[in-house]
């Protein structure tokens, strides 16, 4: 996209933004050499982080930290005086600090709504649309107005580290470079932002759609996730706290990697029909204990049966299954959906899901029966069989009929009253 409809847009060969002007004003960009590919472990990622940005007579220096913007020197600031400094917890921005004045972020699930002083007096108060258009702003103003992208006043676009989003049109300005799967459709729209869907996707750099995080920080959530699908227990339940393991802060090391409850490495070397997948299995069905029932009313399980669930195929003529995955990558948990084929009358239909060393927890749609087959039962890790009937999670530690579970009854896809 070279036009916005307000914007001339200059990319250079690696698809980088490298200014945007209009009638009023211009901003102009430059990027380091390492790349945001670096940062996310991902070669398909090409892009730098934009480490500086000069707009009229301002140029901004931006210090990252992974992917967070964590220091700003505007002007020539001295290194020892930055301009603005950027408070995290985990990877959810909580204050920002300049000179002695500190602001306090407040969230919703889409972006920042609220920003209160040191002495807790509303600093302002802002909405967003669902695309990202400002609704309204009071007080001061910041520049994190939509999820964690960074709006460029000059522009009125989006800093979303990978590509630049524009609001106004709920589409990036340049192609996603991870490209879209056939087995998603809505994801060959290289333009799109969280396929269309922005109430319950978040894309966190530019990349990759992900469930939203509501009234959780990304490390919560995180503990979510790993509560949730693999220990099937209640979220937000105790782990396993070791208080005399102290980090270099001082802190009580929270031991929530599988292997420590379970005594075992959950995560060996290997995929699914090697070596590393099958001694998964083995060490599942023989060392573990088996995990409390999961919660079934927790909105974000039923937003994932519901997402698969909607995309299977349930006609007397044709039918089809989908599926998700939920893996323990570079950037913590996420979730990757997929379809298997379309089958005529008389065809079992069936999905070969993915599964490979950094596979936790997998589900997948029977558009008939609800009861998981045997084959069902020989996942390595739980799997969460979802039907018109019910959902049932396999235990790979008992993979008979003895060993499933039911999560919810045929209202699976309604709160819990």
């Amino acid at each position: 996209m070279t036009n916005d409809g307000y914007n001339t847009l200059v990319f250079d060969g690696e698809n980088r933004q490298l200014s945007a002007t209009n009638g009023g004003s211009s901003g102009t960009n430059s990027y380091d050499g390492r790349g945001l590919g670096f940062v996310l472990a991902n070669p398909k990622v090409k892009n730098g982080l934009r480490v500086e940005k000069v707009s009229a007579s301002t140029t901004t220096v931006t210090i990252f930290s992974g992917g967070q913007d964590i220091a700003e020197y505007v002007n020539g600031a001295a290194p020892s005086s930055p301009s603005v400094e950027f408070i995290y917890a985990g990877s959810q921005l909580i204050a920002d600090i300049s000179g002695s004045t500190t602001y306090y972020f407040h969230q919703d699930q889409l972006s920042n709504r609220l920003l209160t002083d040191s002495s807790g007096n509303v600093a302002t108060q802002r909405g967003n649309f669902p695309f990202g258009e400002e609704w309204y702003q009071t007080g001061v103003s910041t520049k994190w107005k939509f999820t964690n992208y960074a709006r460029d006043t000059e522009s009125g676009n989006d800093y979303a580290l990978a590509r630049s989003y524009v609001n106004r049109l709920a589409r990036f300005s340049s192609l996603d470079p991870i490209g879209g799967d056939i087995s998603d459709p809505q994801s060959l729209n290289a333009y799109a932002y969280v396929e269309n869907d922005p109430v319950d996707l978040a894309d966190p750099a530019g990349l990759t759609p992900k469930l939203y995080e509501p009234a959780l920080t990304a490390d919560a959530f995180n503990n979510w996730l790993f509560e949730m699908f693999l220990l099937g227990s209640d979220p937000n339940s105790d782990l396993d706290i070791n208080p005399t393991t102290i980090d270099e802060n001082g802190d009580p090391v929270e031991t929530d990697n599988p292997g420590s409850i379970f005594g075992f490495d959950p995560f060996p070397p290997g995929v699914p029909g090697e070596a590393g997948a099958g001694a998964l299995a083995a060490e599942l069905r023989a060392s573990a204990p088996p995990p409390p029932n999961p919660n079934g009313c927790d909105p974000m399980m039923i937003a994932a049966f519901q997402h698969i669930w909607n995309n299977t195929m349930r006609f007397s003529n044709m039918q089809r299954e989908a599926y998700f995955t939920l893996d323990l990558g570079e950037q913590g948990f996420g979730f990757a959906y997929g379809v298997g084929p379309i089958v005529g009358p008389g065809v079992v239909p069936h999905a070969e899901v993915p599964i490979d060393s950094a596979t936790i927890a997998i589900g997948h749609t029977h558009p008939g029966n609800g009861t998981p087959s045997a084959q069902d039962r020989l996942s390595p890790v739980p799997n969460y069989v979802v039907s018109q009937f019910s959902v049932i999670v396999t235990d790979p530690r008992k993979p008979t009929p003895a060993g499933d579970r039911q999560v919810r009854g045929a209202n699976w896809n309604k709160p819990c009253p």
